[in-house]
């Protein structure tokens, strides 16, 4: 079985679309999208204004890029991991979609015995925002912060 690993796209459909090349190039069975897959920032650098810019982004390119993906390639299975700056990240999953893992702080057993566990956690860093930060070591001091942004995310579904 061959997979596809990236992550960092951050929403630039021009990296999702050479995502698109390179799998039809480079057929692989399952993709593993790792992290930061949706806009960095809304258009208007406002904070309050990334959420409903994820949104739109899922619900107008994202969600139909994976079909379009699922459809005319051999890749059978997409497996999720948030990142640091994907607050929308739960709304991916508000409508089930078949083939579309959500792999976060998750285990999945493939059919050849392998196991995919997603640990969408990122060590401290001094960089906004943050909501999946974690030590990796307990000993380890936590580096300085600038201007830190704690963001906790419940429920984004609405």
């Amino acid at each position: 079985m061959k997979a596809l690993f990236t992550s960092d796209l951050h929403g630039e459909t021009r990296l999702y679309h050479e995502l698109l090349d390179l799998i039809q190039r480079a057929p692989s069975e399952i993709l593993i999208l790792g992290g930061d897959l949706l806009p960095s920032f809304a258009p208007s650098k406002k904070y309050e204004d990334m959420i409903p810019n994820q949104k739109m982004f899922i619900d107008q390119f994202l969600l139909p890029f994976f079909k379009t993906l699922i459809e005319n390639t051999v890749t059978h299975l997409i497996f999720l991991i948030p990142g640091n700056w994907d607050l929308g990240y739960p709304y991916l999953f508000r409508t089930p979609m078949k083939n579309m893992v959500d792999l976060s702080q998750k285990g999945y057993r493939l059919p050849s015995g392998y196991e995919l566990i997603g640990y969408p956690f990122v060590p401290p860093t001094p960089f906004r925002p943050k909501n999946y930060e974690k030590m990796d070591d307990r000993e380890s001091p936590w580096p300085p912060q600038k201007n830190p942004s704690y963001i906790i995310v419940n429920v984004i579904n609405k």
